[in-house]
């Protein structure tokens, strides 16, 4: 059951994902009508789901793999996964820097198979590299969410999220 704080969140952010890439902007979000009448402020709504979409985006790394490995089965991805527990464990500098160190070879991967496959799952590569920057720069969290949202399972993603909702309430 999702708490009625979460669902029009998770509606909001499925509906974000289907935008042109330009308006992935998290003070944009954070200015919904929809995300204020949650939060009481546009600007409490974007401390915490700074959090929310970070923690979400982080636990999301084996999902995104998994959804890279099932289109493109013969191009392994860099082993982000255990520097990505490392860091939901850590939340440190140096496991932040170790994370995003995995981000040039998932840009220059993703792009390589950009146009390859119909449904573009190739974002889930560019998810996961914005994933890698995400505990070192922030911004890259809410990016890498509505990517995932574009190739994986969206329920999944809905509890992923819903929980990092309930956590951080």
């Amino acid at each position: 059951m999702i708490p009625p704080a979460a669902e029009p969140i998770l509606k909001l952010v499925g509906s974000y994902s289907r935008m042109d890439g330009q308006c992935w902007k998290l003070d944009r979000f954070c200015s919904e009508s929809v995300v204020i009448s949650c939060f009481g402020s546009a600007s409490v709504a974007k401390t915490v789901l700074q959090e929310v979409f970070l923690d979400s985006a982080v636990r999301a790394t084996g999902l995104a793999m998994s959804t890279w490995d099932a289109a493109f089965p013969d191009e392994p991805l860099p082993a982000v996964l255990p520097a990505a527990e490392n860091w939901l464990r850590c939340r440190d500098e140096i496991s932040a820097n170790e994370l995003a160190s995995y981000q040039p070879a998932l840009v220059a991967l993703s792009l390589q198979y950009w146009k390859k496959c119909p449904g573009n799952p190739a974002w889930a590569g560019r998810g996961l590299a914005w994933i890698c920057d995400a505990p070192k720069y922030g911004w890259p969290a809410f990016s890498a969410i509505l990517a995932l949202y574009l190739v994986c399972e969206t329920k999944s993603l809905d509890k992923i999220l819903q929980s990092s909702i309930e956590t951080h309430r």
